[in-house]
């Protein structure tokens, strides 16, 4: 952590971050207070809106997905060639492409406690690819101990790009985003959110393209994620 913060890759606010993820146990008092915080699940339609200039990453809404290649970054996985749009098998998916900034990392742990939540309630299951973009497979390795964590949590795949830091050339990526959320149903694209810095938290509009793709009203899911706490879950069902 001490070397990316020399090197000015993240801040200490977000080294902090990623060491109280990575040792959960050491982190308990901001557990219990994110366990109590309200998770809000917003219209999709509603994000960016109003935005003169939005930034467009990856496929838009009605286009088709194209299969693309990835190596397994971590878990059973690992090292092998995949395609992660064969592996959804025409369920309803989420692919995260995402940079090696530590800030959005931490953003993708609070998410997987939410895929984890809808899993246990919904009778519909989601695919989850998360797609790690950089020219350098080691620009993960700080924060390989999150990893299991997100495959426990409700993430099926996490992978490396083939394309680098560019990923998939047929997806378009803008590099110089952290965070493209690209949601789709029987192969082709519904939603498509740009998050150019990242988030601490799962973006609420993000969560609302998850109840869409589910066929779910927002509510329920809001509903859903506010019940209890995100700790102790159980494994995704198959």
């Amino acid at each position: 952590m001490g070397a990316l913060v020399e090197a000015g890759k993240i801040s200490r606010e977000e080294a902090g971050d990623l060491y109280r993820t990575a040792f959960q146990e050491r982190s308990r008092t901001r557990r219990q207070y994110e366990n109590k915080r309200v998770k809000e699940v917003k219209a999709p339609e509603l994000f960016n809106k109003g935005v003169q200039n939005p930034i467009f990453s990856g496929p838009q809404p009605g286009e088709k997905l194209v299969s693309f290649q990835a190596v397994g970054f971590v878990g059973e996985l690992k090292e092998q060639m995949l395609d992660p749009i064969a592996m959804a098998n025409n369920l309803p998916q989420l692919i995260v492409f995402q940079d090696d900034g530590g800030a959005s990392i931490r953003g993708l742990y609070d998410l997987s406690g939410s895929l984890s939540s809808i899993d246990l309630q919904s009778d519909v299951d989601l695919h989850v690819s998360l797609i790690l973009l950089s020219d350098d497979p080691v620009a993960f390795e700080p924060y390989s101990r999150i990893f299991p964590t997100l495959l426990k949590n409700g993430i099926d795949v996490i992978a490396f790009s083939k394309e680098g830091r560019e990923g998939p050339g047929a997806y378009g990526l803008d590099r110089t985003v952290s965070q493209t959320f690209v949601l789709a149903k029987d192969g082709k694209v519904v939603h498509n959110f740009v998050l150019p810095q990242g988030g601490v938290y799962a973006d609420p509009h993000v969560l609302g393209g998850i109840a869409d793709i589910i066929g779910e009203k927002r509510e329920t899911v809001q509903a859903w994620l506010n019940q209890g706490t995100t700790g102790g879950r159980e494994m995704r069902r198959r």
